[in-house]
C-alpha cells in the first residue's frame, strides 16, 4: 500500500510555500498543486526547478487573487480590478444553487480561457507540465470540462 500526501496551495502566499517545501524536503507530501494565477508564482516557481523528481500540480483558481486571462475577455470570473471573484462572493449568489446559475457565473468559453493562461503560465515559469490537474475551492461542470479540455490539448 503506498499512502500520497497532497500539499494544497502551493503559491499562495511566501509563508504557505515555504512550509510545502519543507514538507517536501522532509518526505511528508507526496505531490502539490501550484497557484498560478498568485502574485508570488515566479517566486515559487524556483523551488519547482529545484525539484525536478517531485510531482507538482496546478490548482486552477478561479475564485482568489489576479485573473491571468486579459480581465476583459472574462467578465463574469473578475470585478472590476481584474481580481478573481471570490468563493465566499459565489455561494451567497442566488444562482449558485442550480446548474444552470452556476454556467452562468462561470461560463464555460471564460473558464476556459483563465485556466488555459494557467496552464501557460505553469509551463512557462517552471519549464514543465504539471504532473495533474486539479480544481480549488468550488468546482463547477464548466471547469471540469474546461481541465479535460485542456488533458487532452
Amino acid at each position: 500500500m503506498k499512502l500520497l500526501v497532497q500539499g494544497d496551495d502551493y503559491g499562495f502566499t511566501k509563508g504557505v510555500t515555504y512550509g510545502i517545501i519543507e514538507a517536501i524536503d522532509h518526505g511528508v507530501l507526496t505531490s502539490t498543486g501550484m497557484f498560478a494565477n498568485m502574485e508570488i508564482a515566479p517566486w515559487a516557481a524556483q523551488f519547482i526547478k529545484e525539484r525536478p523528481n517531485f510531482c507538482f500540480g496546478i490548482d486552477f483558481n478561479l475564485v482568489a487573487g489576479p485573473s491571468v486571462a486579459n480581465p476583459k475577455e472574462i467578465p463574469h470570473l473578475v470585478d472590476d480590478r481584474g481580481r478573481l471573484i471570490s468563493s465566499h462572493i459565489r455561494i451567497q449568489d442566488p444562482k449558485w444553487k442550480t446548474k444552470e446559475g452556476q454556467e452562468e457565473l462561470f461560463p464555460y468559453d471564460e473558464v476556459y480561457r483563465e485556466m488555459r493562461a494557467q496552464f501557460d503560465r505553469f509551463t512557462e515559469l517552471t519549464d514543465r507540465k504539471p504532473g495533474y490537474l486539479n480544481g480549488h475551492s468550488i468546482v463547477t461542470d464548466t471547469m471540469i470540462r474546461a481541465m479535460h479540455q485542456i488533458g487532452k490539448e
